[in-house]
């Protein structure tokens, strides 16, 4: 009997010690069950992201290749007549459009939309000019006066149709008052191919 409890007394001392020894092994190994050393291994630094502040705080560089926010809309308010679309690049160009206005006695109104070397006039005539036909000398007329306000200009197309005035005018309109204008291109650049076929890019 005496061999039997020291039996079982053993048996019990090497299954508590087994455990011991096992319980110790999950706390210590690299599976982190139970490892109170953890470190977060997900986090979202999306706000961080182009921020100078927190550039490298991660030890990655958080650069990245998107629009600055802030930046955009100052140059929205500063620039607010240029709209960029894909390869378009005009701008309402208020005051050569003013000059043509007051310096053509034979046009009442105009608006002018430049892009890199191209302008693109429409002209409102004074009288009864109603057919859209504008006169080469008066061509002439608002092409000096568009490219004397802006330097950058090669080419000066200009047209009294009342179509393309009344879209200039209201792309004009929607510009000044911060209107989208999406759509509008694909507008412009069918009736300019329509009014100027032997348009130059």
């Amino acid at each position: 009997m005496r061999f039997s409890l020291m039996i079982t007394f053993g048996a019990m001392l090497m299954m508590v010690t087994a455990c011991q020894g096992m319980d110790e092994g999950l706390d210590n190994n690299d599976n982190g069950m139970n490892n109170m050393d953890t470190q977060q291994t997900r986090y979202n630094d999306g706000n961080n992201r182009g921020n100078e502040l927190f550039e490298n705080n991660d030890g990655r560089t958080n650069r990245i290749d998107m629009i600055d926010v802030n930046e955009d809309r100052t140059q929205e308010d500063n620039d607010r007549n240029t709209i960029r679309n894909g390869e378009n690049n005009y701008e309402v160009a208020d005051r050569a459009a003013e000059k043509v206005a007051n310096e053509i006695n034979e046009v009442d109104d105009a608006y002018v939309l430049a892009g890199d070397n191209n302008a693109y006039v429409a002209v409102s005539l004074k009288g009864d000019n109603t057919d859209g036909e504008v006169d080469d000398r008066i061509k002439k007329q608002v092409a000096d006066v568009v490219k004397s306000a802006n330097d950058d200009i090669d080419n000066v197309y200009v047209s009294a149709n009342p179509k393309f005035f009344d879209m200039m005018d209201n792309y004009a309109g929607d510009v000044r008052n911060g209107d989208p204008v999406e759509g509008f291109f694909e507008e412009f650049n069918d009736m300019i191919q329509r009014i100027f076929p032997n348009l130059e890019r």
